[in-house]
């Protein structure tokens, strides 16, 4: 019994020890809601890790020391444990409000101290924890919203939009400015619509630097055995590998293959790419940039739209016609921080908007565009800040064309 107990004593040990500390805190000061003193952090501490069996113990210390490298299962509580009717509530020494959601603690012990609301949160699609009356605790399987009101600027400069152009032979030199991708524009989400858009309407505008404007693919298949995206890998000015069809409701994209076995692996498709000068600006930052998209982002289907979560370790990068004004001359590229989400295809656009974006770029022949097609680009953004004037300058980007794809 006491060899047991000796054993769950380390793991809570090692996950406390594991907590992401605040600014200014010390070593002994736990990531907690700042207004917690330490009396409080340790009521925090015992009364939610005593809660958890051993091997949640050992899912939650894998997933918190891999930073979710590791593909953990779900530590899952009962939603109300530390509710208002739970164990932390009427606790002698507790001032304030105790935390109403465990999975909220979490995040805040181990990814994010500065978080206040659970409503801030968003469940990855991976998480298998479905239940309306328990909840996912292991902080890996929980995204950050993006600010909705958060508008997208540069610098105070408007961001100029480039139509899309053929890929050339000599790209831009990406390294020729020391540019500050993490400082660029943050998240926005666009206003929301209440009539779905109408696919069918666009038929004649239809097009993407992928397909170079050809006409839409497998459209002749049933809804069942139809994908409901392709994706394109790009280096720079280059298509690298083939088209990518995903069937499943999500896709992880990441810099090597995971151990599922599951998703696009980058990297395989790399060894598909043309050949560079060794040591050239080029090749250098597609090297470089391909070593920070780690554990990359997922894509994922959902009611509302289609979602990015940004599970890398640096920013993303998305530019998307259903978060775009579509009678500006400004191209919006969105900045998703690590750790952070954004609806980038929204289900819910008007038909309104699409019939102006449809005008527009037929009054200013910017074709091929296409309406289905959104653009992220892994660490590296583009536009008139950076030396990167266009999406064909950014080392590593996919395309992601939404079904029916062009």
């Amino acid at each position: 019994m006491f060899m047991f107990r000796n054993r769950r004593n380390t793991l809570a040990k090692r996950l406390w020890n594991a907590r992401v500390l605040q600014r200014g805190d010390h070593a002994a000061s736990p990531a907690v809601p700042a207004a917690s003193a330490p009396s409080q952090q340790a009521l925090l501490r015992n009364t939610f890790l005593k809660r958890l069996k051993e091997p949640q113990l050992e899912t939650l210390l894998q997933a918190v020391e891999s930073r979710g490298a590791s593909l953990t299962s779900c530590v899952v509580l009962d939603a109300p444990s530390l509710g208002p009717g739970g164990p932390l509530a009427g606790t002698p020494g507790l001032s304030g409000p105790a935390p109403a959601e465990p999975h909220l603690l979490c995040c805040q012990i181990w990814r994010w101290p500065e978080l206040q609301q659970g409503s801030e949160l968003r469940q990855l699609p991976m998480c298998t924890n479905s239940s309306a009356t328990t909840i996912c605790c292991n902080p890996y399987h929980w995204s950050r919203l993006c600010k909705p009101d958060c508008a997208p600027s540069e610098g105070g400069h408007a961001v100029q939009r480039v139509p899309p152009s053929p890929p050339r032979e000599d790209p831009l030199d990406p390294l020729s400015h020391d540019e500050h991708d993490g400082h660029a524009e943050p998240c926005k989400a666009a206003a929301w619509g209440r009539t779905p858009p109408r696919w069918q309407d666009w038929q004649s505008w239809q097009g993407s630097l992928t397909t170079n404007g050809e006409g839409a693919t497998g459209l002749g298949l049933p809804p069942e055995l139809r994908p409901w995206c392709q994706l394109a890998y790009w280096e720079l000015a280059d298509r690298v590998g083939r088209l990518y069809e995903v069937h499943p409701p999500f896709i992880n994209v990441s810099a090597a293959a995971e151990p599922s076995n599951q998703g696009l692996c980058l990297a395989t498709l790399a060894n598909h790419a043309p050949p560079r000068p060794a040591g050239t600006p080029p090749a250098l930052a597609v090297e470089r940039t391909r070593a920070k998209i780690g554990l990359g982002v997922t894509l994922s289907q959902e009611e509302d739209g289609v979602w990015a979560y940004n599970r890398s370790d640096n920013p993303i990068f998305v530019n998307s016609p259903t978060l775009d004004d579509p009678e500006s001359r400004t191209l919006l590229v969105y900045r998703v921080p690590p750790g952070h989400c954004l609806n980038v295809f929204r289900a819910d656009t008007t038909t309104e908007h699409w019939e102006r974006w449809r005008r527009f770029n037929e009054a200013t022949n910017s074709g091929p565009v296409d309406p289905n097609a959104v653009r992220i680009s892994f660490a590296k953004g583009w536009g008139p800040k950076y030396s990167r004037q266009e999406v064909t300058a950014c080392p590593c980007w996919i395309e992601v064309l939404l079904s029916p794809c062009r």
